[in-house]
């Protein structure tokens, strides 16, 4: 959630004392308010906004665009704090002088009634209240439509708010859908290569293989890896590493390592050049490359040297007692069920979470040892 940002902070400090009722004086208020948001200050960032409301009620009365923009404000430094039974009646209250305004102006898709309207849909989609959210999330869509056209990038948010909706409900083709949209807009307008595309590429990738659509997951990701070898800066920029391991994530799940072998290869080559042998991105090739060896039935010393080394790097990185080190190999040795050698145990995943780093790469190490 965004504190409306559209004055620049002041700087230094201000007293409430010098003419509390003035413009002046409220512009400043929620100038610090946003500013203490930015920085995290949530509880400071309330207080300011607190101010700037009575002011705002005196100066404007309570039934004013200013006023309906510090409630939805406020509401956002209440929710970041996790006090969502303070934030709610303010994100209403923002709304239901939106309304009142809109109706009064003849202007049903204002910006001021958009903005309430989406606030409050993104506050009720995390608080989980789904059947409260939904026609919240469509009524935003629908303004944002009416204003602007269908393809504007205006559209994107509500967009994105009704596609996490749909997750949320289970809905994951109809999520689809929606981040699909999104993604045509975005992509069309800024670009495939542009950071929000990929951001919402991400989303989408999520949600198809949420729904088992690994055919759509599969275009959408050839089209990424193409789209940076022909608009990305460089054949070897990291960008281009990071699309094949997205490709090569989605052959392995299909049970085509052959293809996501030679992907990976590539992109390890150019993660070591770009961030060095150690960083966690390269950790994760290597992590696929071993798991891309196993259901080939390659059982050997190349195979042990990459889960040695992404062991290595995650204990660098997260540390030698943190979960996400050893339950990398243990998953690994779990899903491919030792194939070659039906003598070595399994290793019960919900046990293995509960052993400490070391032990679950010694119990690993064995059990290679042992193939």
């Amino acid at each position: 959630m965004q504190v409306n940002d559209s004055s620049t902070p002041p700087e230094g400090n201000f007293s409430l004392s010098n003419n509390v009722h003035s413009q002046e004086c409220i512009a400043d208020l929620v100038a610090s308010g946003r500013e203490y948001f930015r920085n995290g200050e949530y509880i400071l960032s309330a207080t300011n906004f607190e101010n700037a409301l009575s002011a705002a009620i005196d100066l404007y009365g309570s039934s004013n665009d200013e006023t309906a923009e510090i409630h939805r404000n406020l509401a956002s430094a209440y929710m970041m704090q996790g006090n969502y039974d303070a934030a709610g009646p303010h994100f209403y209250e923002s709304l239901q002088i939106a309304e009142e305004l809109s109706l009064k102006e003849n202007n049903q898709g204002s910006a001021l009634l958009m903005r309430a309207v989406g606030a409050l849909a993104t506050f009720l989609l995390n608080r989980n209240a789904l059947d409260d959210a939904e026609p919240f999330c469509i009524r935003c869509l629908l303004l944002a439509e009416n204003a602007y056209g269908m393809d504007h990038h205006k559209l994107v948010e509500p967009l994105r708010a009704i596609a996490h909706l749909r997750e949320k409900q289970g809905k994951f083709e109809d999520a689809a859908n929606h981040l699909k949209r999104a993604f045509i807009i975005v992509s069309n307008i800024r670009g495939l290569v542009h950071q929000e595309s990929q951001r919402l590429l991400d989303a989408l990738l999520r949600i198809f293989n949420l729904c088992g659509d690994l055919k759509s997951a599969e275009t959408y990701a050839i089209l990424n890896l193409e789209s940076w070898k022909e608009f990305g800066p460089s054949p070897t920029d990291i960008s281009v590493a990071d699309a094949k391991c997205k490709l090569a994530k989605l052959y392995l799940e299909t049970d085509r390592p052959i293809k996501a072998e030679a992907l990976l290869k590539d992109a390890l080559a150019i993660q070591e050049d770009k961030v060095g042998p150690m960083h966690a991105d390269v950790g994760e090739t290597l992590y696929m490359l071993a798991t891309c060896y196993c259901k080939q039935g390659r059982y050997d010393k190349e195979t042990e040297n990459y889960y040695h080394r992404t062991l290595e790097i995650f204990e660098a990185t997260y540390g030698t007692e943190s979960p996400q080190v050893g339950v990398k190999a243990v998953e690994t040795v779990s899903s491919n069920r030792y194939q070659m050698n039906s003598r070595a145990p399994p290793i019960p995943l919900h046990q293995s979470r509960r052993s400490s780093t070391m032990d679950t790469a010694k119990s690993f190490y064995f059990m290679l040892h042992f193939w």
